[in-house]
């Protein structure tokens, strides 16, 4: 049976509008109409905290939406990640247990990342979408159990700021390609070591780390 909350999550999801989306025709009343969304699903469906704000579109520039989107992307995480077994049933299979030692060496690779993002030459709004993936992948690094595709979308977010022309990324995304690698063999290491106590240590990092 669908919970409320996942209810909530899916209506949202169906209308959801993202800050890379800002240079699109029509994005301040797509956004408006996503935003507005979830006040109205969470008024509905008694979710608590949810977004309670009405926004009028032609009273607002992207600009203005800038905050509520990541609140509202926010409050999607919080909805998700709370939910996790509801939502991902299977996702024993594709994810992988990080110990203390592994995590921080994931840890330090978003890092990096976040770092040569802040630093290349591309238009914010791209650059708030890239950091509002990178925010979701922490978050997973930070979960019991992290998700083998958890950098999939860092990936396609900063390759898609490339195509549009943003400089001096290439290096975030062989970084974030190692994490992808490093999720990889953490999971192959977890089957192996399943008569095992403990997860082998990860590897060491390389000098452009």
């Amino acid at each position: 049976m669908v919970s409320n909350e996942q209810l909530f999550h899916q209506r949202v999801m169906a209308r959801r509008v993202q800050l890379s989306e800002s240079n699109q025709p029509h994005f301040v009343p797509r956004a408006v109409l996503y935003l507005n969304s979830a006040s109205t699903w969470g008024k509905s469906l008694e979710i608590k905290d949810a977004p309670t704000k009405v926004y009028d579109a032609d009273k607002k520039s992207a600009k203005d939406l800038v905050l509520p989107l990541c609140e509202s992307e926010h409050f999607l995480d919080t909805i998700q990640a709370n939910n996790i077994d509801l939502f991902e049933p299977n996702r024993t299979q594709s994810t992988v247990g990080l110990n203390e030692e592994w995590r921080a060496h994931v840890d330090t690779l978003v890092v990096h990342i976040r770092k040569k993002v802040q630093d290349a030459e591309l238009d914010e709004a791209l650059r708030e979408g890239i950091f509002t993936a990178v925010e979701r992948l922490q978050t997973e690094v930070d979960r019991n159990r992290t998700r083998l595709d958890a950098a999939t979308e860092v990936w396609d977010k900063i390759t898609d700021a490339i195509g549009k022309g943003a400089e001096n990324l290439e290096s975030a995304v062989k970084i974030v390609e190692r994490v992808r690698k490093r999720l990889g063999t953490a999971q192959r290491a977890e089957i192996e070591a399943l008569e095992q106590p403990q997860l082998p240590p990860p590897p060491p990092p390389q000098e452009d780390e």
